[in-house]
C-alpha cells in the first residue's frame, strides 16, 4: 500500500493547488460531519481515486499539473468514479460555455470569491444527495 496516497474513502477530496484555499474549505467544514482530505493537484487527486472513492470532491479549475476540468473529464470517463460529485471552487470567472460544460459533466459550481460555510455546506449536502 502506497502511503503517499492519502485515504480518501467516504472524505470529501479537496484539491487545490493552493494552500490558502485548501485551509479555507478544511476550515468551513471543520466541526461537521465531513472528513477533509487535502491533496495538491489533479495528478494527487486521481492517484488517490485509483485507490477509493470519497463522499464528494471540491475541485480547482486552475492548477499546474492537471487543471480540474481534465480530472473531471478523466473521472467523468471512469465508469468506477463517473458518479462521485464534485463542485468546482474557482476564482476564475467562467463564461456560460464553460460553466454549461462544467454542468454537462455533472459538476456543481462555486465561486471562490464569495464562498461561505453555510453555502458550501448546502452544495456539498446538494451534490451527495443527487448522487445516492
Amino acid at each position: 500500500v502506497d502511503t503517499s496516497v492519502p485515504d480518501i474513502a467516504g472524505a470529501v477530496l479537496v484539491v487545490d493547488d493552493d494552500e490558502t484555499a485548501r485551509y479555507v474549505v478544511e476550515a468551513h467544514l471543520r466541526d461537521t460531519a465531513w472528513r477533509t482530505v487535502t491533496v495538491e493537484g489533479g495528478e494527487a487527486a486521481l492517484a488517490a481515486l485509483e485507490r477509493a472513492l470519497p463522499a464528494a470532491i471540491i475541485l480547482d479549475l486552475s492548477m499546474p499539473d492537471l487543471d480540474g476540468l481534465e480530472v473531471l473529464r478523466r473521472m467523468r470517463a471512469d465508469a468506477r468514479m463517473a458518479a462521485v460529485p464534485v463542485i468546482i471552487h474557482t476564482s476564475r470567472l467562467l463564461g456560460k460555455a464553460e460553466a454549461e460544460r462544467l454542468e454537462a459533466l455533472g459538476a456543481h459550481l462555486l465561486d471562490k470569491s464569495s464562498t461561505s460555510r453555510s453555502q458550501l455546506l448546502e452544495v456539498l449536502s446538494i451534490a451527495t444527495r443527487a448522487a445516492r
